[in-house]
């Protein structure tokens, strides 16, 4: 059997900013059992808090990708190691922002901050403009999401970044020139990155501090200003600063801070394209029977199925159960494209494999290829990576794919059975 890896998509989001986005709410204060305080399987960080050139100071990394769970947070003077007893707004962000999306992919998430920053040019930290000095944290950042997206390319999986959230301005209050330099930093990290329409979510400041209300306001105006292009913006209203110290106004507290990402969340998912979903418009049974089943019992993960035994194969090479389906996409150069199939086989010993047709070389391109569960449902999902257009007709946007089934190992009964519950892609602009 050829062994193959499928590549998973990981739907990556950016985290920046100052002190409220590095966190400085309490991991002991979070609820026994509460499942935020616990490693969240299908959410991963990759984490850094830059120290600044020419000190002392020391950089804090999570070393590379790392399983998202609280305590990814440097507050002021900290000298110890990760993790910590602080968080930030990525405790709650990524659960938001999945169930806002409604993706089935991993969430990844990149954060970058740094407490007690700014953004002001003269002092060197988040200037934002790469062509003319840009700071040592904004270099950082770019140079940080191409580490990342590295790793999981070294990986087999494939990063799409989809939107970034920003919370910073703490320092800049009482900066006459904030808004200017925040436009550049958006241009900047949209040009950096190549996505010149990147979604991307601010944060108002805290409104229990009243000196923060012109800086909230002409944060508004800029953000909701018809000439923007795919901004957001959270308030921050009801939310509380109670972190022990009642002279501090400026940082959330944790209860404020769950709150806090599920808003950034929400926010960010009404601006990220959501991937289309498109089923099957045909299909043919290139070899097999079908016993039952057509389109509308493919059509949904509902437990009704299309069935099908084997068919007549000439030699053992030959999946005795090889299915075509055709669909079309609205967008013939898709971001991001994903076949799934959910099915299941009443035998063991059963190999599927999955191909979709590569309109370049006119033949279809061997994607996955894998075990069946026995009597259980699986889903398999196939990411493929490089020039996605390949499997996509110029001008038409039809797709087609062909899965089979072969025998490689012993089945428990002759003829066998395989139940297909859903087929679907997956497109993304």
């Amino acid at each position: 059997m050829v062994s193959i890896t499928t590549a998973e998509q990981i739907d990556i989001y950016i985290l920046s900013g100052q002190s409220n986005m590095d966190g400085r709410a309490f991991v002991n204060e979070i609820g026994a059992g509460d499942p935020l305080g616990l490693p969240q399987q299908g959410a991963r960080i990759w984490y850094q808090n830059p120290a600044e050139p020419g000190t002392n100071q020391t950089t804090f990394s999570s070393n590379g990708w790392q399983i998202l769970e609280p305590g990814y947070s440097i507050p002021f003077g900290f000298s110890g190691t990760l993790l910590t007893g602080r968080f930030g707004p990525e405790v709650s962000f990524a659960s938001a922002i999945r169930d806002a999306t409604g993706t089935q992919n991993q969430i990844g998430l990149i954060k970058v901050s740094k407490g007690g920053t700014s953004i002001q040019e003269s002092i060197g930290e988040w200037h934002g403009d790469p062509n003319d000095n840009p700071g040592y944290l904004f270099s950082a950042l770019v140079e940080q999401v191409g580490l990342a997206l590295a790793a999981l390319e070294a990986d087999g999986d494939i990063g799409v970044i989809k939107g970034m959230i920003w919370h910073q301005g703490e320092s800049d209050r009482n900066f006459s020139s904030y808004i200017a330099e925040f436009e550049e930093l958006i241009e900047g990290v949209r040009s950096e990155l190549g996505i010149p329409d990147l979604p991307f979510v601010a944060g108002e400041l805290s409104q229990q501090m009243a000196d923060n209300a012109a800086f909230n306001a002409s944060l508004a105006t800029f953000i909701n200003a018809p000439s923007s292009v795919n901004l957001g913006l959270v308030l921050t209203d009801g939310l509380t600063t109670d972190n022990g110290n009642p002279n501090d106004l400026t940082h959330f507290d944790t209860v404020s801070q769950f709150e806090l990402g599920q808003r950034y969340g929400a926010m960010l998912a009404t601006l990220v394209d959501t991937p289309d979903t498109v089923l099957p418009t045909a299909f043919n049974v290139f070899r097999g029977v079908l016993l039952s089943g057509g389109l509308a019992e493919i059509a949904d993960s509902d437990d009704t199925y299309m069935q099908l035994n084997p068919g007549f194969t000439l030699d053992s090479m030959e999946s005795p159960v090889w299915l075509l389906f055709d669909a079309a996409l609205a967008n013939d150069s898709p971001a991001g494209l994903l076949f799934s199939i959910e099915s299941s086989a009443n035998t063991i010993g059963l190999e599927r494999v999955i191909e979709l047709y590569n309109f370049d070389t006119s033949s279809f391109e061997v994607l996955s290829q894998e075990m069946v569960s026995f009597n259980e449902e699986s889903v398999s999902t196939v990411c493929p990576s490089g020039d996605l257009s390949r499997f996509v007709e110029s001008g038409t946007g039809a797709v087609e794919a062909r899965v089979g089934w072969n025998r490689v190992g012993f089945t428990l009964i002759f003829p066998w059975r395989v139940d297909v519950d859903q087929i679907s892609w997956s497109a993304s602009n």
